[in-house]
């Protein structure tokens, strides 16, 4: 992500969605259990090291954006061994309209007791069980 004169809060979070919701969720868990909990220097992920000073924005953003999507794929599989929510549910998507190249689904399930999806929680959506 090259730093750009204009570039609203909005796009910068535009686009951190659109790389996070690309990410193909059963996939990482399977990356994720042949890497195992070994930690490596982060090379192999193509991370570079941190530095204490940087010669411009563009090399900043270079270091620090592949640490922040490795941190969200970090806690996306630390959630679901965590919370272990393998439980499937039932329900169909009631209405579905696209913004800003995102579909927003309006999902209806039968929803135990206190049970309520937010806006950030990720869902999985499957036609199969």
């Amino acid at each position: 992500m090259a730093a750009e004169n204009g570039n609203d809060t909005s796009n910068i979070v535009a686009r951190f969605h659109k790389i996070v919701l690309g990410w193909d969720y059963l996939r990482l868990l399977k990356e994720s259990s042949k890497r195992g909990k070994s930690i490596s220097d982060g090379a192999s992920l193509g991370l570079k090291n941190v530095k204490e000073t940087y010669k411009d924005v563009d090399e900043y953003i270079g270091t620090f954006e592949p640490l922040l999507f490795e941190e969200a794929k970090a806690q996306i599989i630390r959630g679901r061994d965590e919370d272990d929510v393998s439980e499937w549910n039932l329900g169909a998507v009631v209405t579905c309209a696209v913004s800003d190249c995102f579909h927003i689904p309006v999902v209806g399930y039968d929803a135990e007791d206190g049970e309520t999806i937010v806006e950030n929680d990720l869902l999985l959506l499957s036609k199969e069980k």
